[in-house]
């Protein structure tokens, strides 16, 4: 599958809500969340959101607050959206993510 580089409808929706940056302990949130709720049909918004929420204000510092739990639920959610992205794709999230 393709993923587009331009902006979606998803990326600029999550960029306006985290414009100056994602609340402590939220992406983490975020993450459980998703991996709670994932369903195949929801496969597109699921990498929509992957991808723009690394383009978010203190994304880095977010990560700095990720529990190994919730680093072990965002490996879980790339592999099982790695068909959708391609491996391609998933190893430059699991870099943004630093997951490597």
């Amino acid at each position: 599958a393709v993923v587009s580089t331009q902006s979606t409808g998803t990326e600029v929706d999550v960029l306006r809500v985290f414009r100056a940056e994602i609340g402590l302990g939220l992406l983490g949130e975020i993450i459980e969340v998703i991996q709670i709720c994932f369903c195949e049909d929801q496969m597109e918004k699921v990498c929509e959101l992957l991808t723009a929420l690394p383009k978010c204000g203190r994304f880095d510092l977010s990560l700095n607050f990720l529990s190994h739990k919730e680093k072990l639920a965002l490996k879980s959610i790339l592999d099982s959206v790695s068909s959708y992205l391609g491996l391609e794709k998933v190893a430059e999230l699991s870099t943004l993510y630093q997951l490597d």
